[in-house]
């Protein structure tokens, strides 16, 4: 499992500096390539949650791990919206900074504890 996730990490990444380059360049594809690179980087959100949550022991842990989890999934589709010019994307953009606020704060304290 560990395997395949980081396989689908790398592939997502590469996939999405792609995509920029081709947004920021104007060319084809280049709506396509960054759908498919923040989806799949979605995926990759969850199978990094499914993985550290096999070893997570404490209730902090356990939140912590979903609190990553939203954030990856919030901050990858809001930056979605946003690059598309899609309606809803200012939201999407407020939605991902509260939750970033608190994930440090979640982190700060898991931090803390350990």
């Amino acid at each position: 499992m560990q395997k395949s996730t980081f396989l689908t990490g790398v592939i997502s990444t590469i996939l999405l500096l792609i995509g920029i380059f081709f947004k920021t360049q104007h060319w084809p594809l280049s709506a396509v390539l960054l759908t498919v690179s923040l989806v799949s980087f979605a995926l990759y959100a969850v199978l990094l949650f499914m993985d550290k949550s096999k070893t997570a022991q404490t209730g902090i842990d356990k939140f912590a791990n979903v609190m990553v989890l939203l954030t990856m999934v919030i901050v990858s589709i809001s930056f979605l919206f946003k690059s598309m010019h899609w309606p809803g994307a200012g939201y999407g953009m407020y939605a991902a900074h509260i939750i970033l606020i608190a994930m440090i704060v979640v982190l700060y304290i898991q931090g803390s504890k350990q």
